[in-house]
């Protein structure tokens, strides 16, 4: 009787413990999918975060294009050959030279009280 209820309880734990290892099988396969399935979410949430930006910068760079585009039809072309042709000129007809501003700047002024009269 001892040896038939030793048996039977003998049984059982062998029966627990096969039950516990084939569960911890089931929990550590059950974390690794979720491992996986944790990584491919973190790399598609990257990857659509990358095509947010890289759509972001073609956009600017779209635009920068058509500005550039827009401002080279030779308009700025033309108003510098116009100004190499016909120079700017004051709007009251003054021509000014800038040596001769500088000269000027360089004489010593004479002072109202050091003027002989």
């Amino acid at each position: 009787m001892r040896f038939s209820n030793a048996y039977k309880k003998a049984e059982r734990e062998n029966e627990q413990r096969k039950k516990m290892e084939q569960a911890a099988k089931e929990t550590a396969a059950n974390i690794e999918a979720a491992r996986k399935s944790n990584k491919n979410q973190d790399k598609r949430k990257q990857s659509e975060g990358q095509d947010a930006i890289v759509a972001e910068l073609q956009a600017k760079y779209r635009n920068k294009d058509k500005r550039h585009k827009e401002a080279s039809d030779g308009a700025i072309e033309n108003i510098i050959s116009d100004l190499k042709n016909e120079p700017y000129r004051r709007a009251d007809g003054i021509r000014r030279s800038l040596r001769r501003t500088q000269q000027e700047n360089m004489r010593p002024s004479i002072l109202s009280d050091e003027m002989v009269i």
